[in-house]
């Protein structure tokens, strides 16, 4: 006959599971604190404990990719990108991010070419830019 403690503990661990197969964060926090709340050991926690670690990162990530893309500086881009490698986004998350930072340093370019045509008074070179 299981005893609650056992069943609370055995549907933490299910909970545990869960978690780590779709490895969401709200998931993986309550399975965590479900963990602890039934008296499973660190190390049954470990695994859900890791990979909340590493998706917090990456929503860290992500929502700086967006306030950068947003404020569309460069700077603030290559740096999103280069977190966002660090903590593995998927390529496709990347490749937006990167086609983006790309466009803003051509747009960058020509608005230096431009104005330093304008400075200069050249029409040769305003027709280039």
């Amino acid at each position: 006959r299981e005893t609650l403690k056992g069943r609370v503990q055995s549907t933490a661990r299910q909970c545990l599971e869960d978690a780590l197969k779709t490895r969401s964060v709200a998931q993986l926090q309550e399975a965590i604190s479900k963990g602890r709340d039934a008296g499973l050991e660190d190390t049954e926690l470990a695994s859900a404990m890791t990979a909340l670690e590493e998706e917090s990162k990456k929503a860290a990530a992500r929502s700086r990719l967006l306030e950068a893309q947003a404020n569309a500086s460069i700077e603030a881009l290559s740096e999103a990108i280069a977190y966002g490698e660090e903590v593995k986004l998927s390529a496709e998350e990347l490749e937006i991010a990167r086609n983006d930072c790309s466009q803003l340093r051509r747009k960058a370019c020509a608005r230096d070419a431009l104005n330093a045509a304008v400075q200069k008074r050249s029409i040769e070179e305003l027709r280039m830019a």
